[in-house]
């Protein structure tokens, strides 16, 4: 997301070792990563070993000390390349601000992994609203996973209506005015199959962005690679 020459790439995958549940790796880069967000639910130090063998040059930081227990959001940044500052972090999202040393360039960026139940993911919906009086008309995007569909088109199977969690959902993305940005790859990203039924396909991990990152971020655009997380009750 340096320009818009150079595109920014959003992926989700689990991490090897890790149950579906367990990790979920989202990550920034132009030709070469620069910063990775993952979920892994695992102590930090585990975490940073398993996103890059070779962390030289990178710093790291956490939500550890606003979850129960482990971290549910490690970030880690190429210093070489961005400046990264955290503005504030929930147990469900860590806010940044990056700056990008090649051309100055400056956006807000959000990291979500929202939690399974809908009434838990409510804090999460305030706090980007209170989080997007603080961004203004600036870039902002907001990437990871809500654990919920968005779009009725965002789901195969289970039921054809807009529950209540998608509704809050919808609510809150459009009052803080974000979009999808382009998107490539994998369309759904979470599926589940109960023995004896074929299963429900889900689109939970998303990258959004405000009017000001597009205008801003002309050639981003997300990459979902080719896996899916599975729930197999």
């Amino acid at each position: 997301m340096v320009g818009n020459e150079q595109a920014a790439r959003g992926t989700t995958k689990p991490a090897m070792g890790s149950s579906s549940q367990e990790s979920n790796v989202s990550q920034v880069s132009n030709e070469n990563q620069q910063a990775s967000a993952t979920t892994p639910k695992q102590p930090m130090q585990a975490v940073v070993g398993s996103v890059t063998k070779d962390a030289n040059g990178w710093d790291w930081t956490s939500n550890g000390s606003f979850c129960s227990s482990g971290s549910r959001i490690v970030l880690g940044w190429n210093v070489d390349v961005i400046d990264l500052n955290v503005v504030a972090m929930t147990d469900q999202v860590v806010h940044t601000f990056i700056r990008f040393k090649a051309d100055k360039k400056e956006l807000f960026c959000s990291f979500v992994y929202a939690h399974n139940r809908y009434t838990h993911r409510r804090p999460l919906w305030d706090n980007l609203g209170l989080h997007n009086q603080l961004v203004r008309n600036r870039p902002w995007c907001v990437l990871g996973d809500f654990n919920s569909a968005l779009n009725l088109e965002d789901k195969i199977e289970g039921s054809s209506l807009i529950d209540i969690a998608m509704r809050e959902f919808k609510e809150c993305v459009d009052a803080n005015e974000l979009v999808d940005i382009n998107r490539s790859g994998l369309q759904f990203t979470w599926t589940q199959k109960p023995r004896g039924l074929d299963g429900t396909l889900r689109k939970i991990d998303r990258i959004m962005a405000n009017l000001g990152f597009l205008d801003s971020f002309a050639g981003a655009h997300a990459k979902h690679r080719t896996s899916k997380r599975t729930d197999q009750p």
